[in-house]
């Protein structure tokens, strides 16, 4: 099966995907910097070893997308559906998940440093080896206990 937006290995940075249906769409290995991303739906999008420094994700669709291994710093999910999102190996130092729904994402072996994450949006995630934001690491699933002293943002 053919994908209709498929833009594997392109530089498209700075470029304004905001509020497009991008469903199942292949970014893999592209260079994504700067773009915005803002109330679009990339349900299932692959974006997996591209380089996201800056993006811009607010409010938009991510439910199973792939970030295998792409680089984030900085990027903005603000309000975003990230439900079963994979991150594994990604670096989202710096990056921001304000009120973002991040039930049953997976951020195994991913970077956090210094990410704003609200504590209750951890639940259900998997954190196996995860950098956290405070600069620690997870060896085992995370559990909330463990993270009182993360700098992290406070549920409410």
């Amino acid at each position: 099966m053919s994908n209709r937006h498929s833009y594997v290995g392109q530089n498209l940075s700075n470029r304004d995907f905001s509020g497009q249906d991008l469903e199942g769409a292949d970014f893999r290995n592209s260079i994504l910097k700067g773009v915005n991303f803002t109330g679009a739906n990339l349900e299932r999008a692959n974006f997996s070893s591209a380089y996201l420094d800056g993006a811009n994700f607010s409010e938009s669709n991510l439910a199973q997308a792939t970030f295998y291994r792409a680089y984030l710093v900085s990027a903005e999910f603000t309000g975003a559906t990230l439900t079963a999102t994979i991150f594994e190996r990604a670096c989202l130092i710096c990056a921001n998940f304000e009120s973002a729904r991040l039930t049953g994402a997976d951020f195994t072996k991913a970077d956090l440093n210094t990410a704003a994450v609200d504590i209750g949006s951890l639940n259900d995630c998997r954190l196996s080896d995860t950098t956290l934001p405070d600069g620690t690491r997870s060896h085992l699933p995370l559990m909330l206990q463990h993270i009182d002293t993360a700098k992290i943002l406070p549920y409410l």
